[in-house]
């Protein structure tokens, strides 16, 4: 038998715009939102903003300040699927619980095909960063570093 697989072309992966979408509920809240996965280039500008390069040690430091508020802004929207929030609002998304934002930080990362791997990494290169003495100029913005709920995120293939 031979192989039947339909080989995609430019238009089909072009045309590809429809992305991965859950709602989360939150229950402390008595309410759920949306949570969607991020495209290509919003995964390519979430990874460019939390990696910077220390002006001292040219090394890429991460900045796990903003790791999760950042990508909430960027994953949560409204039943319509408009966002709920803007990068103007790190600041504020950082004074929600961290239990809360947890939440969502997990969902958006499994839609977006981030790891908790990838996850993991960015704090030991953090750790690793901080024990060598290089420093960032971040602005503390996201809610600290809360624990992983425990899920394990798939990579989306």
């Amino acid at each position: 038998m031979a192989n039947t697989k339909r080989v995609l072309s430019r238009d089909d992966l072009l045309g590809a715009t429809a992305r991965p979408r859950d709602e989360v509920e939150i229950p402390e809240l008595g309410g759920v939102v949306y949570v969607q996965g991020l495209t290509s280039g919003e995964r390519d500008k979430y990874e460019g903003e939390i990696m910077k390069r220390d002006r001292r040690s040219g090394q890429m430091i991460p900045q796990l300040t903003k790791v999760r508020a950042l990508l909430i802004a960027l994953s949560v929207t409204d039943a319509e699927g408009t966002p709920l929030f803007s990068e103007n609002d790190l600041h504020e998304i950082g004074r929600i619980p961290a239990r809360t934002i947890q939440k969502m930080f997990d969902k958006a990362a499994e839609l977006s095909g981030l790891s908790e791997t990838d996850v993991e990494d960015l704090e030991r290169d953090f750790e690793k960063a901080q024990r060598d003495g290089s420093s960032s100029d971040s602005q503390g913005t996201s809610d600290g570093r809360s624990q992983s709920s425990g899920k394990s995120f798939q990579a989306v293939s």
